[in-house]
């Protein structure tokens, strides 16, 4: 029996606050604070002090920076 991923949904969620960002991303709690503070991070703020992130911003964002491997 085989299964289709395209009929596989996923419950992960799309967006959400710095628990999120940081579970994607793996950057430090504090960092990312100082990368809203400075918008070096996508992220939509919602309210005043209510800011979330979108997964495929975040993931975009981070293989933009990825660094290439120099052959020895």
């Amino acid at each position: 029996m085989s299964v289709s991923t395209s009929s596989i949904t996923t419950n992960a969620p799309e967006a959400g606050g710095y628990a999120f960002a940081q579970s994607i991303t793996g950057i430090k709690l504090n960092t990312l604070y100082s990368l809203v503070h400075h918008h070096r991070i996508p992220h939509v703020r919602v309210s005043g002090r209510m800011v979330l992130f979108q997964r495929e911003a975040l993931t975009r964002w981070m293989s933009e920076r990825a660094v290439e491997v120099a052959a020895p």
